[in-house]
């Protein structure tokens, strides 16, 4: 979608993923909507991707001060 005339827009997409076909692959469906002064737009969306394993990570944590 090109710019509007003003310059002024605004994009926002919503998505989340989820593991299917026994985490073989992960499905991901979304929302996506796009304001400009003289339009709009709005979508669903959906993608596949491989399954991959997320880890978890302890928070870095600052040293003491001193």
């Amino acid at each position: 979608m090109p710019p509007s005339s003003t310059g002024q827009r605004f994009e926002a997409e919503l998505a989340d993923g989820f593991p299917a076909c026994d985490n073989c692959i992960t499905i991901t469906p979304a929302l996506a909507l796009v304001v400009s002064v003289t339009s709009r737009s709005y979508g669903l969306l959906w993608s596949l991707a491989p399954f991959a394993e997320q880890t978890r990570t302890e928070p870095m944590v600052a040293p003491p001060a001193g």
